[in-house]
Order: structure tokens, then sequence, then C-alpha cells
């Protein structure tokens, strides 16, 4: 019936007429289509032209003149078909003409003005237009046929990455031709990339050998064509299938109309879409739009498509294509069917579903009352059967009517017994309980077995008395099972009653609790146990809400929070998420950090206490969730590390302390491993050695360090020793340092220990004492010269004292002789030797105990020509000194005794070198002039100098030590012959002159040695004065002298000179002679070093008694009094030996009341 009546719905449907198509207005348009019928390419065109045209408010009635140019392309035919046009076409007027494809568009712009003269044509389909084409024609539009090859060619680049060659096959036709020529349009966008081969005029043969000759590296471009050179025809698909069946080259072309030929795909022209463009301008036309509004269309909307089958043969994949594709050839999935198919199984569905429905109403009304009862009683069954839970039903006599399998377990009873329906033991549901023939109710068979069960007995006394008092009975009782165990039972019974009212039986179940009260008893102890660690714990526990109100919080959390309770911590406090989180957002931030798999979170969080008391925590904390998924809430535990963040901290400073202090004492200082791995060291250490890092050091062990071998194992076998010893080890060690110097390194060790006591490494620290061994020679070697030079000075005293005698004695005598006498030379002799001595004692006090005269304007010659005679007094005589010093005087300003040391340094050194093999010592002197180059290579500045050159032809200075021998302490001497400080002290002095030095050496031949000193202009030269001659007086002097000669010979000097001499041998007994006579003195000389009473104190007391007397102080030591302060009456001091010039000139200037001087 109801199939019926869809098939009279789809009838009536179907005969309802459309709309009538007659009320539109006829309009004839002309199609001229290049191609014959059934070519797919002017066929889509042809399917766009109607789709279009359906859709017209015209009735367009469209004729369709196919010009066959693809299999017949003589172009006699053109003139044949013009004539043929022209004749039957003389009397049909067309409103539109529309030409697909190149053969029609040009046919049509050299015959429409004499075939169709002021029709407008709309054209489409026109490959490689150009627009002059159109000139004359103004009636002609259209859609031009411009398909994306560029974009096409790009992609199958993307494709196939590997092939650089494009082989082109097409042929003469006029749209061949004009497609060829588009693709050269693109060719130079694929320069260096594609390289393009045109094959025009091949056979289909020709194509398939040529095909066969491509390798991995080409891919085709098919344009369409129907005819081959042979003139055979071919359809585009067919060429395709040639090609594609003999070759695997991937195919492209631009159309879409070819694929699923072969072709991969790319961004294709539809010709569906060209037409339909067409014939929408065609409409605009016919509605009366001017063909001047209708611009030419030169692109269409292409698209991306592809064949899937293609792409899965060669291997491109979806992720490769551009976005926006669509596929053909797709396998649809299993679940995809067609539309109508769809609907039809639906509806057939529906249909059978609506029969089936009617069908089982029908039967089920007739047999409702059956399955009602059956599904009662099944029911029933399952249910008592299934329950895990005792149940037992008794009837009105309180005898068993059925129990399930649980009760009949309890009782220890099994199920044999029972009857079974479909292997399902059940119990009997009759009306009536079956009775004996006394009509007493009897069990049923299925309870039979447990009337004499414990559990039986137990019930049956309580359900007698339920049954005579309706009601209901629930409670809990102890009880035992068939095995004997204990069982907690709660007992719910009911009386039930018949259809009448009358009491029908009872039925009981027993509800077993001991696993339950187990469970609950666990469950208490288990909340007493975490409730006393929650309370007891010192670390704070927490819960709370989402929101951060506070649900549970434990004493020490409160303790941590400076609160009493939980409703101070709401009311005082606010939420947990402010005090803890410090603010939601972080709170927000760490619920969507990560978290493990038991969603818990660690961080650390800072707060402030009520009483001000910041506290730092770490915070394990745990979110828990609801059954939906939610976040129900927040627990965790809160330690308070407050403390131990301050102890961190007090360790960090302690530790940042103490490396400070490693990094900034001398020491260097270490530690290492039991292994004697190097575990750290401080900068002294690291420095000293040459580590960068202290990562380059961590981890190794001695020999990492720049040691000898036998160094690195002394070391080592130290740190053993102590470490077995348990005690510590103290040495020396000699070194060399990162800068190549070698030290003396005091050690000292002890051995590290655990806090159990046991000894864990070695800690080891050194002293750089070089310096300290150095100063300690040379203070030795100070003391040396100090006794040497205390030994020379008294020495030089006494032979000052011998001199002065000398002198001037042989002064006395020269002045007794007589005229040319020929004692006279011999006694000059004597008064030169004693200059000569007297020259030699300044000398050796000079060395003995530099004086401090300071610097002086002096010639430097004579300082060089007097080192040069002592030397020769002093070196061997296979080493020869020449000398090569100037006659003109050479002046600087100078101490003489520093340069005096410099040149003896000097000189010195090279006599060392020179003393074993001999050689020529050269002392030379020149002035020089420096400009900035020079002097910058010597240390000074330009200008003019003094050039001291030292030279000797000793074995010469290495390279590699050139640039240490200035050093302090260098030396290349045997032990015991040198301080290592001769050349520091040249330099020193040098520098301190404003001078340079330098030194050049060959080894095995020469070593020189140029000292630059600053000339003097030459208006500050010294003025060479003539020697004086004595001074004559009669003046009155009190000599006082201890030594008898020259207490013999002085007076007689200054006798000889016209002066009255006094003279004492004793301070003592001239003091007495002056005070006797106080006036009687015109001047005291007196000598220094006296016995009883020195020269100074004489000089003191003699103020006392003559004030105005002035005092000539002689003393055969300069060294002796220059410290000292002399007494106001002092004038002047005379140092031993002099002359009669010398003593007379002082007493001439004491007695002028001139300052208090020193003669030379």
């Amino acid at each position: 019936m109801v199939v019926r009546w869809l098939l009279c719905l789809l009838l009536f449907l179907l005969a309802v007429p459309g709309p009538a198509r007659a009320d539109k207005i006829r309009k004839n348009v002309l199609y001229f289509n290049a191609y014959q019928n059934g070519y797919q390419w002017s066929d889509d065109i042809l399917t766009g032209l109607r789709e279009a045209f359906a859709a017209s408010d015209f009735n367009v009635d469209l004729q369709i003149e196919y010009m066959d140019s693809k299999k017949y392309a003589d172009p006699v035919l053109r003139g044949m078909l013009h004539d043929f046009y022209k004749l039957k076409y003389r009397n049909t007027h067309f409103e539109v003409i529309l030409a697909s494809d190149n053969y029609a568009f040009d046919f049509l712009r050299q015959y429409q003005k004499e075939l169709f003269p002021d029709t407008p044509v709309v054209f489409c389909g026109v490959n490689d237009f150009h627009a002059d084409w159109l000139t004359g024609h103004p009636n002609f539009t259209g859609v031009l046929e411009n398909p994306d090859i560029r974009t096409t060619l790009e992609l199958a680049l993307r494709f196939h990455p590997d092939r650089n060659r494009l082989v082109i096959f097409g042929d003469a036709s006029v749209t061949g031709v004009a497609i060829g020529n588009q693709l050269r349009a693109v060719e130079g966008d694929f320069a260096g990339r594609l390289r393009f081969e045109y094959e025009d005029n091949l056979t289909l043969a020709g194509i398939l050998d040529r095909v066969h000759t491509l390798g991995n590296d080409a891919m085709i471009f098919l344009i369409p064509f129907y005819k081959d050179t042979t003139k055979d025809v071919y359809s585009v698909n067919e060429v395709l299938a040639a090609i594609r069946a003999n070759s695997d080259v991937p195919i492209y072309s631009a159309w879409q109309f070819m694929l699923g030929h072969g072709i991969v795909g790319g961004r294709l022209h539809s010709g569906i879409e060209e037409g339909r463009i067409a014939a929408t301008m065609a409409d605009k036309l016919l509605a009366g739009t001017p063909i001047a509004d209708l611009p030419i269309v030169t692109q269409t909307n292409d698209i991306y498509i592809f064949d899937f089958r293609e792409m899965l043969r060669l291997g491109i994949t979806t992720d490769k294509l551009p976005t926006g594709f669509s596929l053909i050839n797709e396998p649809y999935p299993f679940y995809q069917i067609n539309i109508a198919v769809f609907w039809t199984i639906i509806i057939s569905v529906l249909i059978l579903c609506y029969v089936m429905v009617l069908l089982v109403t029908n039967i089920l009304r007739r047999r409702s009352v059956e399955e009602k009862i059956k599904d009662q009683v099944t029911f029933l069954e399952t249910l008592v059967n299934t329950i895990p839970i005792p149940i037992y039903y008794k009837d009105e006599t309180g005898r068993y009517r059925g129990c399930n399998p649980a009760f009949r377990s309890w009782c220890g009873t099994t199920d044999e017994a029972l009857p079974y329906m479909d292997g399902v033991a059940v119990p009997c549901l009759d009306a009536a309980p079956a009775r004996n023939a006394a009509n007493t109710a009897v069990p049923s068979r299925d309870c039979a077995s447990v009337i004499d069960s414990p559990l039986s007995r137990h019930l049956d006394a309580e359900d007698a008395g339920l049954l005579r008092e309706p009601g209901v009975r629930r409670g809990e009782t102890d009880i035992q099972a068939a095995d004997g165990t204990p069982h907690s039972v709660i007992l719910h019974r009911a009386v039930y009653e018949s259809a009448k009212g009358q009491i029908a039986g009872l039925v009981g179940v027993l509800y077993d609790v001991s696993e339950l009260k187990r469970a609950t008893e666990k469950l208490r102890q288990a909340e007493e146990k975490y409730r006393g660690i929650f309370e007891n714990s010192a670390l704070g526990i927490f819960r709370m809400a989402p929101d951060g109100q506070a649900v549970d919080v434990n004493p020490a959390m409160l303790a941590m929070l400076g609160v009493d309770d939980l409703d101070t911590l709401l009311r005082r406090r606010g939420d947990m998420i402010d005090v803890l989180f410090s603010g939601r957002d972080r709170f927000a931030a760490l619920l969507e950090s990560p978290v493990d798999e038991l969603a818990t979170i660690k961080f650390e969080t800072r707060f402030v206490r009520p009483d001000a008391r910041p506290v730092t925590a770490n915070i394990n904390m745990r979110l828990v969730a609801d059954r939906a998924g939610y976040l129900a809430y927040v627990e965790g535990v809160v330690e308070d590390v407050t403390m131990r963040h301050e102890a961190e901290r007090a360790l960090r400073e302690s530790q940042e302390m103490l490396r400070l202090v490693l990094d900034n004492i001398p020491q260097l200082v270490s530690w290492k491993d039991k292994a004697l791995r190097y575990l750290g060291a401080n900068r002294a250490f690291t420095d000293f050695f040459g580590f960068t890092d202290l990562s380059d050091l961590m981890g190794r062990d001695d020999a990492a360090l720049p040691l000898r071998a036998e160094d690195v194992d002394a070391v080592r076998a130290t740190d053993i020793d102590v470490m077995r010893y348990n005690r510590p080890v103290a040495g020396e060690l000699a070194a060399r340092n990162v800068r190549g110097a070698d030290v003396l390194l005091e050690i000292k060790k002890v051995p590290l220990h655990d806090d159990k006591g046991a000894v864990v490494g070695v800690l080891s620290t050194a002293d750089d004492v070089t310096q300290k061994v150095s100063l300690e020679r040379q203070l030795l070697q100070s003391q040396k010269m100090e006794a040497i030079g205390t030994l020379a000075g008294g020495i030089a005293h006494d032979f000052n004292n011998i001199l002065t005698s000398i002198i001037n004695s042989a002064e006395l005598a020269l002045m007794d002789l007589p005229p040319d006498d020929a004692m006279e030379d011999d006694l000059r002799r004597v008064l030169k030797a004693g200059e000569r001595g007297s020259r030699l004692v300044k000398q050796i006090l000079s060395f003995t105990r530099p004086s401090q005269a300071g610097f002086a304007p002096i010639n430097v010659a004579d300082v060089m020509s007097e080192v040069a005679g002592l030397l020769k007094a002093s070196i061997p005589r296979h080493i020869k000194i020449v000398e090569d010093l100037p006659a003109a005087a050479v002046t600087c300003r100078a101490d003489p005794t520093q340069l005096h040391q410099i040149v003896m340094n000097l000189c010195t050194n090279a006599f060392q070198a020179m003393r074993e093999d001999g050689g020529v010592l050269t002392l030379s002197l020149s002035e020089d002039a420096l400009d900035e180059s020079q002097a910058g290579q010597v240390g000074t500045r330009a200008g003019r100098y003094a050039r001291l050159s030292v030279v000797d032809t000793g074995p010469g200075i290495a390279g590699d030590i050139l640039d240490k021998i200035f050093d302090p302490f260098f030396s290349t001497k045997e032990k015991g012959e040198g301080t290592g400080l001769g050349l520091a002290v040249v330099r020193g002095i040098v520098k301190s002159h404003r001078g340079g030095i330098r030194v050049t050496s060959l080894p095995g031949e020469r070593t020189g040695f140029d000292i630059y000193l600053p000339l003097l202009a030459a208006g500050d030269a010294p003025v060479v004065l003539p020697r004086p001659a004595p001074n004559r007086g009669r003046d009155r002097i009190l000599f006082v002298e201890d030594d008898e000669d020259q207490l013999l010979t002085i007076p007689r000097v200054l006798a000889q000179l016209g002066h009255e001499v006094t003279a004492r041998g004793s301070p003592l007994e001239a003091l007495a002679v002056l005070a006797a006579a106080p006036a009687a003195f015109d001047v005291l000389i007196t000598d220094f070093d006296m016995p009883e009473v020195n020269g100074l104190e004489l000089a003191r007391r003699a103020a006392k008694i003559a004030p105005a007397l002035p005092v000539v102080l002689v003393s055969g030591r300069l060294g002796d009094i220059e410290d000292i302060k002399l007494a106001g009456n002092i004038q002047k001091v005379v140092l031993k030996p002099y002359n009669q010039a010398i003593i007379s000139a002082a007493i001439r200037e004491v007695l002028d009341a001139k300052k208090q001087t020193t003669a030379p």
C-alpha cells in the first residue's frame, strides 16, 4: 500500500509542467565550432554555452556549424566554407555569432563583414592573441584561451626537481602554432632550470620512438592535436594513451579535458568555463548591452586539479600540492555512496520499517497476555537466582516455598537437588504449596535441604512470630554460616498478602555487612592514624577549594601562617591563594604549568606572617579532580625552609668569603681527594701554574702541573705520606712558574678529614720564598760589605794619617831645599804618589760606603779613565784593556760615584766572561744625537747624549735570556759568584740619570753595553780652576792631633805660612790651654778621631770656654761625621790627607766668616 502511494506521488510530480519556455523571446545565435562534433575540448565549450543559455531570459536558438579544421586543414576548404555559409545563411539573421578556437576566429575576421555584417561576434578558445587582430573589427569581443602554463610548469619542477628537460609534442595547425607561441613566451622564465625541446612534425610512431629515448631528466608537455604528419587522425586521448603505454615520463598539459587520460594535472584551463563566459557575454548583447561595454576577457578562473592515479604512479604526495586543489580518480572511502542510491535505500528502509512495525504490533496484540506472564516468570526467576544476597520466602504456615542459591550456600547446600530450567535452578512458584495426607503444607523440593541447617533453625522462631503479627522487621544480628564463620547481617523480613488481603507468606533478605563493618573499622583506624599524622606533622598540610577558601589546615600550617585556628585564618588572612600563591595570576600560571603523572606541582613561595616575620616555604601541591574531571580542590604539604635558606645563604656567604680570602692571599693553596686529584685551588695557585680557569685543573693530578717528572714524583710521595701517617709535612720545592722564572716554594701539607675523622685528601699551601731567600742572601752580602767597609774605613783613616804626614813632610822638605836641588824631583814624585794614594783611598771608600755628594757636572772621561786605571792593576794580563776616550771633556750631570759603579759593574761582568780564554775589553766614550725612533729603542727621549760603551770579546749572551739579564737576582754565574743584582743596579742608576741602556750580543763573538746619559750644555760645564797657592797669614792657631807624625809636621807647615801655632796631642790638654787664655787663639784645628774626647766633643766644650772661637774639624773618614749634627762653632770640615794649600784655604775661609763647608 505504501509503495503504491509513493509511486503515485512520483508520477504526479513528473506530470506537473515546468515554467513555459514559450513565454521567452526567441533569439537566433550562430555558433562556429572550429572542430568536429565529438572533440572533447569544443564539446566542453558547447556544454558551457548551453548551461549559460539555459539560465538566460531569452529562448536562445543555438545553430551550430562544425568546421572540422582538426581533420581537414586544407586552405582551399576555407573558401568553400565561405561559399557554403554565404549560400546557406543568405536569408537568415542572427543576433549574435559565437566562434570557438583560432580557425573559426580567423574565418570570421576574414568574412564576417561579408557574411554577417553588423552582427556582433563573441569568440572563445583563441590562443596567442594579438590586439592588432581586431583592428577594423569593432563588433568583436570574447574570451581568450590563456592557460596558466607557467604555474603548471612550476608545479612540475616542484614534483620532479631532478628533471630539467621539457619535450613539447604538437602539430602545425593554427591552434597548435598559437599554443606553441604561448609556450615560447614563458620559456625565458625557466632559463637555467628547464630546457624546452619542440617536436611539431612527427608522426605518432615518431612520437613514440622519441618517447622511448627520453631519460629520467625529461618531462612531456602535450599540445592537443588530431592529426600527425602522415595525416592519420587520432584523438587526444588516443595519443595520450599511446605515450602513456610506452613511457613512464611524466606528462603535463594545460587543459582539463585531457585530465584522466594520462596527464598529471596542474592549473588547468576549462572549456566549460570558457563557454559559460562567452555565452554570458552573448546573453548581455542580446539584452542590449553595447559591445563596447564588454571588454575582452583575458583570464579565466582556472583551478588546480590533478589525477590521483598519475600522482600515485609518480610518487607525488598531496602535501606537495597547492592549496585549494581538487583530485579525480581518488578512491572513494567506504562510507561514501551515490546520493541517489542513498536516498533509495533510506526510503526503502523506512517503508520496510513501517511495514515491520505494523506486523509486530499485530503479533504483539495477539500474544500480549502470554508474553506478560512469561516475562514476569522470567524476571522473578532471574531476580531471585542472580541476586548475591541470600533471599528466602515462606508460605503462611512458615514452610519454605523457595530460596535463592546464595541462601542455600549460607545453609551449606548445593543446587544439585533443584529442578532446572535451561540449566538454571529455579524455585517452585506454584500457586499453593504441596500438602501431605494430613493436609499439612510440605516444603518445596528446592528448599527441603535447608530446613535442618543451623541458619534455618535460627530464623524459624522469629519468622513464626512475624507471621502471627503482620509487618516489617529489620535488625542486625550475628549468625554463623555453614562453615562456622561468624557474620554480621542485617535481616529484612516482611509479610506479603494475597489478593484477598490474607497473609500469604513471608520474604526474608539477609544482607551481610561483615566486610562493610571490617572496612568501616579499618577506615576509622586509618582516619585516626592519618588524623594523628595530620595534627602532629611538623609540615604544614592544607586543603582548599579552587576559589582559595581553606577547607582544612593542620596546626603546623596555622602556626606557619601565624594564626590560631581556621576561623581566624579565614577572617584575617583572606583566601589561601593570596597567602600562598601571591595572587591569582600566579595560581593560574601554576595550574597551567606541566604536572607529573600524579598531578603534583612543586614550587617555592614567600609570604609575611601577621607579626611581620617573612616565611619562605616549599610547597608540594596536588590537584584533585571530581568525577567529571574538573578541579575539586587543591591539597598540599608546606615546608618552612626559612631557616634552611638563611643557613644556605650564610653558607654561601661563608664560602664566598672563604673563596675571596683564598683568592686574595699570596700563598698557593690547593686541595686534593684521596686519589690525589685536584678538588680545588685558589687564584694564586692557578695563576702561578698558568691555568686560565680552575675547571682546567679540576679532576687532574700533579702531572698537569708544569713540574719536572722527579718533582711530580716527590710531591706525590709526600702526599701519600701525609695521608698514610695522618700528619702534616713541610718542605721546599724548586719549581718554575708560568713566566719561566725559577722560584723556591716553601710547602706545607696537612691531611683532610671527613666528619668521622677518616683521611679523605690533602690540603697544600705554598709560599714563594724566592725573594725572601734572595733578600737574605742580599742582606748577608750587605753585611759582608758593611764589615769590609768598616775595615776599609779604619784602614783608610790610618792610611790618610800616614799620607797626610808624607805629603806635608815632602812639602816642608821642598821648602827647605835650595833652588835647583837634585832632590826636588824626588820629593815631587813623593807628593804625586801621595796624591794617588789619596785618590785610591777615596775610591775604596766610595765602594764600601757610597758618598751622598749627589749629582754634579762631571767629565765622564775622567771617571772612565779612573776605572780603566783600577782595572789595569787588578785583572790578568791575558785580558787587554783598550781605552777610546776623547781628549775634550764630555760633560754630564751625574753622581760620580754611581757612574763609577756603573762602569765597574759592566767591566767586572766582562772580566768574568773572559777570565778563562782572555780577550779584549774596550772602553769608549762619544757624543751621540738620538732621534725619536732611536731614543725609543733605548727607552729615553730624543736629544744629545754621552754614549759610554763597554765591549768584550767573550762568549756572548744567549738570545733566550737576553731579555732577562736586567731582572733582579737573575744570574748565570755559579753559586756564590754573584747576587744577580749587578745589571739591575746598573739599569736603576741609568734610569735615575734619565738615560737609557742598550745591549747587543753575538754569541761566541762579542757583547756590548751602551749607556746613554744626557749631555750638559756647553755653558753648564764645570770650570777647571788653577791649583790655588797656599794662603799666608799671621793668625794664632790651637792645633790638636793625636798622631805624633802630624803633630810634628803640621805645626811646621802652618808656621812656614806665618801662623803662630800651639800644638797639643791630647784634647784635655788643649782644653786646659784654652781655659787658661780663652782669647789667645784665632782658630782651633782638631782631629775628629781621638781617644778620650773626639773632635766634636772638643768643639762643644771649647764653645763653652770661647764661644767666638771658630773650629776646623779634620777627619780621615767623612762617613764618621756626615750623619752627625755638627756643633755650631765648627765652621769647616777638612778631609785627610790634606796639604799646605788645603789647610791654609780652610783657615782663611773660617777667619773670613764663610758658611760651613767641607774641604775636598
